[in-house]
């Protein structure tokens, strides 16, 4: 049986390989990669994010307090932001030096929160077994949900 910090584990080790083979296509201009991989990432990121937000972080804030837990919106709002620019950029045919470039800055937007994301495990460790189990389900019904992150970011800004 999986519980939810292997489950959260196993989502920012898709997350992190999703974005090695992001940052290989993009440092090789391989734009119709870029456009892939990003398709792919929709799911997973949507649903991962909307937990956190609305689930993992609330459940969290004794731990990390409320600026802890602003910092990591903002991280998200990073992710969004880049997530945006990488997907305008890969609509277009060819890139320019300075566009790739940029991509990359994008690139550096969205990467940074999930390789630090994992440290929150020791946090949820600490939490009851009961409330692990719910974020757990939590977890599985947004994944269920199959929200995009798109959709997710409509939803977002909406609120």
């Amino acid at each position: 049986m999986s519980t939810i910090i292997q489950e959260f584990r196993a989502d920012h080790q898709r997350i992190r390989g999703t974005l090695v083979r992001l940052r290989q296509a993009v440092t090789t201009g391989d734009i119709p990669a870029v456009r892939r991989l990003l398709g792919a990432a929709e799911g997973l990121l949507g649903a991962h994010v909307k937990f956190e937000e609305l689930h993992l972080y609330p459940a969290l804030t004794g731990f990390l307090g409320e600026d802890g837990v602003q910092q990591l919106i903002r991280e998200h709002d990073s992710m969004f932001q880049g997530v945006e620019n990488l997907a305008a950029l890969a609509a277009k045919d060819a890139w320019s030096d300075a566009e790739r470039r940029s991509a990359l800055e994008s690139l550096a937007l969205i990467a940074y929160h999930p390789e630090n994301c994992d440290e929150l495990c020791q946090y949820v460790a600490h939490l009851p077994g009961s409330e692990r189990a719910a974020l757990f389900d939590h977890m599985q019904a947004l994944r269920l949900q199959r929200i995009t992150f798109s959709g997710y970011a409509v939803e977002r800004r909406r609120a």
